[in-house]
């Protein structure tokens, strides 16, 4: 055997190791995905003893520069494995990676892919759109009640595009009234994505808090986005008595109207009788009191209240109040007998005329 065929040899071994190495690689069809920012380790499994490594990114060799060396550190471990790390993680070191020995001519063989790198850059935090208005978050949006409102939660600058955004007003899923839209941006290679919710406003809806959850594969939990809602009503009336209704009420009895009206924004109520003001002063608070009802109190009723939406009256009342019973006394002497005694017997009569 000459002195050139260990030399062979070694090469030999060298691309046998390579290519078992590289299938391995290539079995485990190792992909990795990092949020940009972070770190990664990219080991060189190839065996160069004496020899120089040369990375590679997409085929093209990695040359330090000094954007990149502060960044990309190279280092050889003590049993003479190569490796690569990369600190703060960027889209630009995102593809396939390899390593392979460098020829004594400076060519590049026995390259080995290590892995395919996808950096991921989450989306800034979301956010609500009204009307092309980017809203603070849990900001206060004024409507109308029957007004249809359109309104956007948006999630922008990500490497990948947002695949859902849920909604829930309170505790309701909300998310069928919404639909999910995506662009891709070339100049700065990102996705923008947002959600289009249509609601048909109601007063129910009032004071209730509206929340987007967005998902992206970079975050572990959903990012939220929120408003609250402020409807705008008008009026609705609600008028009770004391007593209840059903129990009569007569002469001199102590009795109330109250009246509670129902609006967004509030609005006093006031009372009407016979289509006129009141010929006496109203409680507060709604109440129409009367220590001491008299037949001349009797008559229709109504609430009625001044709103930013207009003047609203309530559906008519009629206070009926029942006279004083008056109880009629009679006495009829009537003569009799018991025995041979003669007597005289008085007869109490008493009854109530129909009022």
């Amino acid at each position: 055997m000459t002195s050139s065929q260990p030399s062979k040899m070694r090469k030999i071994l060298w691309f046998v190791v390579a290519i078992a190495v590289a299938s391995k690689q290539m079995e485990k069809g190792i992909k990795k995905t990092v949020q940009a920012g972070a770190t990664v380790s990219l080991p060189c499994e190839l065996e160069t003893p004496g020899g120089t490594v040369q990375w590679l990114q997409n085929g093209q060799p990695v040359v330090l520069e000094a954007i990149t060396a502060n960044r990309r550190l190279w280092n050889v471990t003590r049993n003479g494995i190569a490796a690569l790390t990369i600190q703060d993680v960027a889209t630009s070191d995102e593809g396939l990676w390899e390593c392979g020995k460098v020829r004594d001519d400076g060519s590049v063989g026995s390259k080995v892919e290590i892995l395919e790198l996808t950096v991921l850059n989450p989306p800034v935090e979301p956010y609500i759109e009204l009307e092309d208005k980017r809203l603070p978050q849990g900001a206060i949006i004024t409507l109308q009640e029957w007004q249809l409102l359109f309104i956007k939660c948006v999630a922008e600058n990500s490497s990948l595009p947002v695949r859902r955004i849920q909604w829930f007003l309170e505790t309701t899923n909300v998310s069928s009234n919404g639909e999910l839209f995506t662009e891709y941006l070339p100049g700065n290679e990102t996705y923008r994505s947002w959600s289009l919710l249509s609601l048909n406003i109601t007063r129910a809806f009032n004071k209730k808090e509206l929340v987007s959850f967005v998902f992206h594969e970079a975050w572990i939990q959903p990012v939220t986005a929120s408003v609250s809602l402020n409807v705008l009503y008008g009026p609705t009336f609600s008028i009770s008595r004391e007593p209840g209704f059903g129990i009569p009420i007569v002469e001199g009895m102590a009795a109330s109207l109250k009246c509670d009206v129902e609006a967004n924004p509030p609005s006093d109520p006031l009372w009407q009788k016979d289509q006129g003001p009141l010929p006496f002063d109203v409680s507060s608070g709604g109440y129409l009191n009367f220590t001491s009802i008299s037949r001349k109190d009797a008559g229709w009723y109504k609430c009625t209240t001044k709103h930013l939406f207009g003047f609203f009256t309530s559906f008519g009342y009629f206070l009926n109040v029942r006279s004083k019973p008056i109880y009629i006394y009679s006495v009829k002497i009537e003569a009799t007998s018991a025995g041979n005694f003669p007597f005289l017997v008085a007869v109490l009569k008493c009854f109530q005329p129909i009022s």
